[in-house]
C-alpha cells in the first residue's frame, strides 16, 4: 500500500513538473511574439533544464538566439532540436538560413535540401535554397527554386524579384524586366534599382 502511496504521489509530481515546463515553454513564446528575445531565451532554458528531450523548445530558442544574431547559438539549437527528432523541416530550414547568413551556401544547400524532404510544399526552405543557389551562381537550380515558390505563393514579391535576378544572371534581361515589374505591382520598392538600371 505504502508503494502504491509513494508511486501515485511520484506521478503526482511528474505530471505537475510537465505542466510547468510547458507553462515555461509558452511563456517563452509569448515574449518571442513581442520581440522580447533575451526573456524567450531565457524561459526556453528553464523549459530545457525541466524536460533536455523538448524538441520545440530547442528550435524556438534558437530563434530568439536567431533574432539576436547570435549563429552560432542558433545553429548548435537547431542541430539539438534535429537529435532529438531528426524528422524536424522546421530546424533544418532555420539551421539552413543560419548557415545561409553566415556564408556556408553549400551547408545551407544541404539543410535545406533535408526541411524540403521533409515538407516538399515548403516555400520558405526553398526559397532560400534558391539565394543559395543564386550565390554560387547556379543561376538555373535558383530559377527553379524560385518558380517553385511562385507557384506555391503567387503573391510573393520578394520571390519574383530573386527570380528576375536569376534570370539576368542567365542572360534573359527580357524576362528579368517582367518578373521585377511584377515584384514592383506587388510593392517590392527594393527592385526598382533593378528597373532603372536594366529595363529602359
Amino acid at each position: 500500500m505504502k508503494i502504491i502511496y509513494i508511486l501515485i504521489i511520484f506521478l503526482y509530481a511528474l505530471q505537475s513538473f510537465s505542466q510547468s515546463a510547458e507553462e515555461y515553454y509558452f511563456r517563452g513564446l509569448k515574449f518571442a511574439s513581442k520581440a522580447e528575445y533575451q526573456n524567450a531565451i531565457n524561459s526556453f532554458t528553464r523549459v530545457l533544464e525541466m524536460n533536455p528531450k523538448h524538441f520545440k523548445a530547442f528550435l524556438d530558442r534558437g530563434i530568439s538566439y536567431h533574432k539576436l544574431n547570435e549563429l552560432r547559438n542558433a545553429i548548435n539549437d537547431y542541430t539539438s532540436a534535429i537529435d532529438i527528432n531528426p524528422d524536424f523541416s522546421d530546424a533544418y530550414s532555420f539551421r539552413g538560413l543560419a548557415k545561409l547568413e553566415l556564408g556556408d551556401n553549400e551547408g545551407a544547400i544541404k539543410d535545406l535540401d533535408s526541411s524540403i524532404v521533409l515538407n516538399p510544399n515548403f516555400p520558405k526552405a526553398i526559397f532560400n535554397r534558391g539565394q543559395a543557389k543564386y550565390r554560387l551562381k547556379d543561376y538555373s537550380g535558383a530559377l527553379n527554386d524560385f518558380n517553385r515558390v511562385i507557384y506555391l505563393d503567387p503573391f510573393n514579391a520578394h520571390a519574383y524579384m530573386k527570380r528576375g535576378m536569376s534570370y539576368l544572371g542567365l542572360g534573359d534581361k527580357d524576362n528579368a524586366c517582367i518578373d521585377w515589374n511584377k515584384a514592383a505591382d506587388l510593392g517590392w520598392k527594393d527592385v526598382y534599382e533593378y528597373i532603372r538600371d536594366y529595363c529602359r
